[in-house]
């Protein structure tokens, strides 16, 4: 039986972690042996136990922004090194045949691949911005050192093609979980309430400040607009959440703006929902919810950055806004809320875009595909 170990950067319940456990199902299916080394324990734990052979937790030195600095890139290397050591002495008591990491945040699986002469993958979410040191590092340790590379979207590839060979990454599109599930709700036109959710982690990049912006400049329109902002935190940036909900307060959006925290049924969330309003402000590579909202019939507003708009076909499948100008992003969206006969448009068009780029059936393939190439290269 082959041994595939399986390193991952979070361990939680947001986008990459789901896809984390598509692959899991999908190995498990042709009889791999999968082991998993997560950082720390926490919720996406209880749904690996039962499905892996080996589930343990350490240290990978993952990299954050805020290690970008002397004394922060210091500690990470030296994680790095120790992170190193203990995965290629687990590759070698356990008799691991494949490596594949599931974030471009950890260096230490790849090398100790390469070191202990074992094929390895690195499955690539993100797009990291805000220091080009970083993303020519990084690039150019993946290009020398990961047998092969998987990126989520079109987006992701064409950030990374200046570091990394073209060649040497593959595009595989994630698919949502709700994939030809049934909906009991269609789109009402009668409503007093319009339901708008935003579903993300309460982060910076994510555009939670201009989310409220958003908000204040669409009440204007309407009282009847509420906006439910689902996810939490990272751990240690409770400060933050806490400026955003004062924020809330100042505009006097605390009648219409609800902080709903994270939510384990997401699919009752979208369900519960009239509008999906997703407002990254810097590059998100593949925003998973948007493709379960669009699976579950309920329209999508997006801002017009990375993968967001990939999964919207520029417009085609969802309304796409401006960054930095809430005034016209507030109107764009009053006036989606009103149109349904371009929502049910916009969400046929979803059903034929999605079948043919995010089913299940494409993505194991192409997973599966891409372990057996490296595994037997």
């Amino acid at each position: 039986m082959k041994n595939i170990l399986i390193l991952h950067g979070s361990n939680d319940l947001y986008g990459a972690s789901k896809v984390l456990l598509n692959i899991v199902d999908c190995l498990n299916k042709k009889g791999y042996r999968i082991h998993v080394i997560l950082p720390f324990h926490g919720d996406l734990d209880q749904k690996l136990i039962n499905k892996v052979h080996k589930l343990s937790h350490y240290n990978l030195g993952v990299f954050r922004k805020k290690y970008l600095n002397f004394l922060g890139l210091f500690n990470r290397f030296y994680k790095i090194i120790k992170s190193t050591i203990h995965i290629f002495n687990y590759i070698k008591k356990n008799e691991i045949d494949l490596v594949y990491t599931n974030t471009s945040v950890i260096w230490s699986g790849t090398l100790a691949s390469y070191i202990s002469k074992r094929k390895n993958i690195v499955h690539i979410h993100e797009i990291p911005y805000g220091s080009n040191m970083y993303n020519f590092f990084s690039g150019g340790f993946f290009k020398q050192f990961a047998d092969s590379i998987i990126v989520v979207s079109k987006k992701v590839r064409d950030h990374w093609e200046s570091y990394i060979n073209l060649k040497k990454m593959k595009v595989v599109y994630n698919y949502s979980e709700f994939f030809q599930t049934e909906n009991s709700k269609k789109i009402n036109k009668n409503k007093s309430v319009i339901t708008i959710s935003n579903i993300s982690r309460i982060v910076p990049q994510k555009g939670m400040e201009y989310l409220i912006e958003i908000a204040r400049e669409l009440l204007k329109y309407d009282k009847k607009f509420r906006i439910n902002i689902i996810g939490d935190n990272l751990v240690g940036s409770e400060n933050y959440t806490h400026f955003l909900k004062m924020k809330v307060e100042k505009s006097n959006l605390k009648k219409n703006v609800f902080f709903k925290g994270f939510k384990y049924d997401i699919k009752k969330v979208i369900l519960d929902s009239d509008l999906i309003l997703q407002t990254p402000i810097k590059p998100d590579s593949l925003p998973t919810v948007i493709i379960d909202s669009l699976t579950l019939d309920r329209p999508v507003i997006s801002t017009d950055v990375g993968g967001c708009s990939e999964i919207l076909n520029k417009g085609k499948n969802g309304i796409l806004i401006p960054l930095n100008d809430p005034k016209s992003s507030a109107t764009i969206i009053y006036e989606y809320s009103k149109n349904l006969k371009l929502q049910k448009q916009h969400l046929i068009n979803a059903k034929t875009f999605l079948n043919q780029n995010f089913s299940p059936a494409e993505f194991k393939k192409r997973i599966l595909n891409e372990i057996n190439r490296v595994y037997n290269g």
